[in-house]
């Protein structure tokens, strides 16, 4: 009964080949994120720089305006703390430029290792000023998403998992036999030829039963494998709801940002 004709390694065959499945389709998942992640840095490193520029410049118009303070005060026509006023804000220009050339430096040095290029390289951005319209994609379908389809293969590989346990739960039953032959002779030549001609044979046939007792491992493993498929079964329901939340706001979120 148990594992009959063989079911149960049927079973743990399928599971495998479906987690195999599973794991594949998101393999093109982590390509796109490796794409999309170099994107993302690419743009937060051109602001950075840009963000850099407007420090530098917004400096050096402090400077400018500390030293007109300078000379105005040195006339007697600036008012009282103008000129700490003014020195103040170039020290905090000032600041602010290194922290932005900080950051900056940083989303460079990660930029040139994502694409592979030797640190400290510069890199000039050619970007456009327009902004495209926002594409209209066609619609979708939740169903069809690599991770819902992923989610579904990895519970069918559970369900599979779970029907093997329970054939391996069964009884044990065989069909065992045994045939042979052996040879008697004060002779041991004669002994060999009673052996070889069948004189002596023997045989036997009969019903082997096995069972577990005890430790009902059995059992809990059943339940282990019948846990862990409802746990896909809720998983895969969720994360259908939230991917259809996921595109509604993406949507949303790509309006409003244009």
């Amino acid at each position: 009964w148990a594992n009959a004709f063989g079911t149960a390694d049927r079973k743990d065959v399928e599971s495998a080949e479906l987690t195999y499945k599973s794991k594949s389709i998101l393999r093109t998942n982590d390509l796109e994120n490796v794409v999309l992640e170099t994107i993302r840095l690419f743009w937060k490193t051109y602001v950075s720089e840009r963000n850099f520029n407007e420090a530098i410049a917004s400096r050096d118009r402090s400077k400018k305006l500390v030293e007109a303070v300078k000379k105005k005060s040195g006339f007697g026509y600036a008012n009282p703390g103008e000129l700490s006023q003014a020195q103040a804000d170039y020290e905090g220009r000032v600041q602010e430029v290194k922290n932005n050339s900080t950051s900056y430096l940083e989303n460079l040095d990660a930029l040139n290792t994502m694409l592979g290029l030797p640190q400290n390289c510069e890199i000039k951005f050619a970007i456009s000023e327009t902004v495209p319209p926002v594409p209209q994609l066609p619609e979708k379908s939740v169903e069809d998403l690599r991770q819902i389809k992923s989610k579904k293969l990895a519970l069918g590989a559970a369900q599979s998992a779970y029907e093997s346990s329970q054939s391996t739960d069964d009884l044990v039953v065989k069909l065992v036999g045994k045939a042979y032959t052996y040879g008697v002779d004060q002779d041991a030549d004669g002994s060999y030829s009673n052996m070889v001609s069948g004189s002596h044979p023997q045989y036997y046939a009969g019903i082997k039963v096995e069972a577990a007792f005890g430790a009902n491992l059995a059992i809990e493993t059943r339940m282990n494998k019948r846990y862990l498929r409802d746990l896909e079964q809720v998983q895969l329901s969720r994360m259908t709801q939230e991917n259809a939340d996921s595109l509604i706001q993406a949507q949303r979120k790509v309006q409003s940002t244009y």
